[in-house]
């Protein structure tokens, strides 16, 4: 029983650590999901309304925390949405740099 009891403990040490990365991973993937969702909002505003300002409201308001920018065309428009997803989960969150997420779109001007 001392042998089984030093194992159950050794499997539980290692799991706790692989249980909190995978909860950091899930983390990231979900701030990645919500900047395109950001970036979709912010680029259907681009399409409609000139004022940069719109469009950078619209992609905080999706993702807060978010970050829009809108570069200047006659027929077309690029937005950028960059998102700071701070790696804080517990144990393992310190060990690893926070993310800089950054995605870009070019989309046609409504008429």
């Amino acid at each position: 029983d001392g042998i089984r009891d030093h194992c159950v403990t050794g499997v539980q040490t290692c799991a706790l650590p692989i249980l909190l990365l995978v909860v950091q991973v899930v983390v990231v993937v979900r701030a990645r999901l919500l900047l395109e969702q950001a970036l979709h909002e912010a680029a259907r505003v681009a399409a409609l309304d000139a004022d940069p300002r719109a469009v950078q409201r619209t992609a905080a308001r999706a993702l807060p925390g978010a970050t829009a920018t809108v570069g200047p065309d006659r027929s077309t428009v690029r937005v950028a949405v960059t998102y700071r997803c701070v790696t804080d989960v517990l144990v393992v969150g310190p060990l690893l740099p926070d993310l800089v997420l950054r995605t870009d779109v070019v989309v046609g001007r409504a008429p």
